[in-house]
């Protein structure tokens, strides 16, 4: 999603898969991204992970050759020894925003009234940020004060043990936001 790091081995003169997993046309709701044409169009090849991905791209570019690989996690990644459960314990792993995004494109990654819901279930719920940026002052705050605990970012070859810890896994996206794209991406995560 709108990395330029293709255009090192373009440089180079050396050719290119690209693993095309985030779609910024299709996020964004543009048809026409000049940025993606060029990295999509320059590829030698392209591994998509959603059908609906390569389908939305098909309809406004020429693709070079192609093929849709779903994401999975690594053999190597799941080579541990996983941690104690806890008790009625449910982890939510990806972007956080705050509430007053709700209806900006990624809204989608709102999750205070799901997680309202759980906690009033009897869950204990536990959220680990994608990134640093989305562990911001507010966004704690927000999802702290509606009691569920907010962990620093872990690094993706971690993660999969650390998750390992809790009763259930949430992989979704909130109802909220531009839903043209979350919907696309299957598997999710």
């Amino acid at each position: 999603d709108k990395w330029k790091d293709y255009e090192k081995p373009l440089k180079a003169g050396i050719p290119y898969i690209l693993v095309a997993h985030d779609i910024y046309s299709l996020r964004s709701g543009r048809d026409d991204c000049e940025f993606e044409r060029k990295q999509i169009g320059s590829a030698a090849a392209v591994i998509f992970t959603s059908e609906a991905h390569k389908d939305w791209l098909a309809e406004r570019m020429e693709l070079p050759p192609h093929e849709v690989i779903h994401s999975r996690p690594l053999a190597r990644c799941l080579d541990f020894d996983p941690l104690p459960k806890l008790p009625r314990s449910i982890v939510y792993a990806g972007g956080l925003l705050q509430l007053s995004r709700k209806d900006s494109p990624f809204g989608y990654r709102c999750y205070h009234e799901e997680f309202k819901v759980l906690r009033a279930a009897g869950w204990d719920v536990h959220a680990y940020p994608a990134w640093v940026g989305s562990a911001v002052p507010e966004v704690i705050a927000e999802y702290s004060d509606i009691g569920v605990t907010v962990h620093e970012p872990v690094k993706q070859g971690a993660l999969y043990r650390e998750l390992s810890q809790y009763t259930v896994g949430l992989q979704a996206y909130s109802d909220g936001g531009a839903q043209g794209y979350p919907r696309t991406c299957m598997p999710n995560k």
